[in-house]
């Protein structure tokens, strides 16, 4: 139930608010200090990345990349090892490069057995063609 003092208040209040519109005052925002607050400035600048973070990333990825360079030619030189130790892959790598166009035989690395071996049989060939 509205009252007749209160319609009149209310009058009153729409009253004093129109006066101040005229006058010059405009409706101030509910939160005054936001309306107020000036923009950082380091939103206004565009963000740029820390040349030291840049930096210290780019040492991190050079560091990796040497760190597999390294893993790759250690997990070759140990397949190298293994293959050297058998006999029967270092003879079908022989072979295999034989067939090939190049003939590069230079790529193949003997063993200590392998050229004792190696030499022995030249030996036998040198004996049978003097005999000969």
């Amino acid at each position: 139930m509205v009252t007749r003092s209160s319609k009149s208040d209310y009058q009153s209040l729409l009253s004093l608010a129109d006066k101040a519109r005229r006058n010059g005052f405009s409706q101030q925002p509910m939160n005054s200090l936001a309306a107020n607050r000036k923009p950082a400035a380091t939103a206004s600048k565009e963000k740029k990345p820390d040349p030291r973070a840049v930096q210290a990333f780019i040492i991190k990825k050079q560091r990796e990349e040497m760190e597999k360079l390294e893993a790759m030619k250690r997990q070759k030189q140990h397949l190298l090892e293994l293959r050297g130790q058998n006999r029967k892959s270092a003879k079908a790598a022989k072979m295999m490069a034989s067939r090939t166009k190049d003939n590069d035989f230079s790529r193949i690395v003997l063993n200590d057995d392998e050229i004792r071996e190696k030499c022995m049989i030249e030996e036998k060939l040198r004996k049978q063609r003097t005999e000969n």
